[in-house]
Parts: C-alpha cells; sequence; structure tokens
C-alpha cells in the first residue's frame, strides 16, 4: 500500500505554520499503515489544502474523497480553512488536522467498501487509527529502566 500526501497552503503563512505537520502526519501514516487492504487500490493520496490570505479552500465538508479506477487509487483533499490554523496553538492544530484526517479516512473506508474493494476493514480502521494516535502523540515518552 502506497500513502502519499501532498499539500497545497494559501499563502507562505499557511506553508510556514502546517508544514511540520504535513511532514509528520505523513511520517505517521507510513509508519502505521503498511498493509494491503484493499483488491485493486494500490495507493492512498492525501493532500492538505490550507486557506490563507492569498487563496481560500473552503468546502462544506473537512474531506473530500475520490476512488479513481481508472488509476487504482483513493485521493482526499483535508480542507483546513484559514480560522483553523491561524493564531491557534499548535495542540489545536494537530488536533484538527487528527480529526479531518480521520474523517477522511472514514470516507475512503466508505468508498472502497461500497465498491466492494475493501479486503480487511478491521485492520484498515485499526492501522488508520494507530497512525492518527502516534501524529496525535509524535515523542511518546520512553519507559524508565528500573535501576
Amino acid at each position: 500500500m502506497k500513502i502519499t500526501t501532498g499539500a497545497q497552503y494559501g499563502d507562505p503563512l499557511a506553508r510556514k505554520a502546517l508544514h511540520t505537520f504535513k511532514k509528520e502526519l505523513t511520517k505517521s501514516l507510513n509508519t502505521s499503515m503498511n498493509d494491503e487492504y484493499f483488491r485493486t487500490i494500490s495507493e492512498i493520496g492525501l493532500v492538505i489544502r490550507a486557506s490563507g490570505e492569498i487563496w481560500q479552500f473552503e468546502l462544506n465538508e473537512t474531506c473530500y474523497a475520490r476512488h479513481s479506477k481508472q488509476y487504482n487509487s483513493i485521493t482526499a483533499d483535508i480542507i483546513i480553512p484559514l480560522d483553523r490554523w491561524k493564531e491557534h496553538q499548535s495542540n489545536q492544530i494537530r488536533e484538527y488536522i487528527a480529526m479531518a484526517t480521520t474523517k477522511c479516512f472514514e470516507k475512503i473506508c466508505e468508498k472502497a467498501e461500497n465498491s466492494k474493494d475493501l479486503t480487511d476493514k478491521n485492520k484498515f480502521i485499526a492501522d488508520y487509527s494507530r497512525a492518527i494516535n502516534l501524529f496525535l502523540n509524535p515523542h511518546p515518552t520512553e519507559p524508565t529502566q528500573p535501576k
């Protein structure tokens, strides 16, 4: 299973505020999701679309997902409105991205299930849930060794 992430930022400040989160999300997904979950889908492509002062990405939903049978892929746009990142604390931004990404994976699961492409729903849900938890807790504390 190949998972790719991209981003389109509405201005340079959006990139500065969100690019590190994109890299951490990518790492979490690629660490946690390396099984095969589908019959024909070989790639999940996520695109973070972060609104800024120059360009606005506004949809009625947090996530928009598409299934391309031609390319054996599912793509999903994670929409981050300006008011969800500007003047927010790092943990608030991280929580919003985690919530939006979870919604996208739920839509991906639904689309794959509707097309009869999903082979292991429980494993898919468990793995993306683990990826989201890893993203939310990027630096888990190391267990202390008894002396």
